[in-house]
């Protein structure tokens, strides 16, 4: 059975969620999941359980909806921060970690 838990955390953007998904086991590795512009990683539920399943420790930062499609730097370097602070609640840094986005992630 998987295991899910959300934790909240803060920047100088305001409060945002991380959700983690752990496997029924020891995890193998850490799979930090980078949404796109829905920016809600409860879009993909069905895709990180199978991750999840297939012995992930699944970390993924929650962002707000991108409006307009404009992209700016500042905007991506948010993002990257907010995906660095979810790193540190995979809560193993002896595994390995690898990388999975969806369109802008």
């Amino acid at each position: 059975m998987i295991a899910s838990t959300a934790h909240e955390l803060e920047d100088a953007d305001g409060n945002y969620l991380v959700t983690r998904l752990d496997p029924a086991g020891p995890p193998r590795r850490v799979l930090l999941f980078a949404v796109g512009g829905g920016g809600d990683p409860g879009r993909h539920a069905p895709l990180l359980e199978a991750l999840a399943r297939a012995g992930n420790r699944v970390v993924a930062a929650h962002h707000a909806r991108l409006i307009g499609g404009r992209v700016t730097p500042e905007l991506l370097l948010g993002r990257i921060a907010r995906i660095e602070a979810a790193l540190a609640l995979a809560e193993a840094p002896e595994l390995p970690v690898a990388g999975v986005g969806h369109s802008i992630g």
